[in-house]
């Protein structure tokens, strides 16, 4: 059996909760796609086009004045790196297992929480 990591979860920050919060909110909203066919197909077609991992891995915050969303990215456009273009429409699934679509040129900050990478796009006005 060989074992990979399939990400990290950085440091906390003034308006991030601990690890074991956001370890919970990924695995609730993990779960939440997993028990959700029309996801998973929609997933699987997405995945197989842009080359992604099998299952959406990357969990992100979004921070709209006094509104903060946390999800699972499961839809979007990546850019010509194949990472997220943050510049246009995202999906996220909840922990709570509601999808929401944002405009995430519009939030005030972007913190990408997962992928063993840690860095925040911080927008104002």
């Amino acid at each position: 059996m060989s074992v990979r990591p399939q990400g990290s979860l950085p440091g906390v920050g003034p308006r991030r909760p601990d690890c074991m919060t956001l370890l919970k909110e990924v695995q609730a909203a993990s779960r939440a796609w997993a028990a959700k066919p029309s996801l998973r197909a929609h997933w699987a077609v997405f995945s197989a086009t842009h080359g992604c991992s099998s299952i959406p891995d990357t969990f992100v915050e979004l921070r709209f004045e006094d509104k903060c969303y946390r999800g699972l990215l499961i839809d979007g456009t990546l850019d010509s790196t194949g990472l997220w273009d943050m510049e246009q429409y995202v999906a996220l699934l909840l922990p709570t297992g509601r999808t929401v679509e944002l405009l995430a040129d519009q939030a005030d900050s972007v913190t990408f929480l997962t992928g063993g990478e840690h860095y925040d796009l911080k927008r104002f006005g």
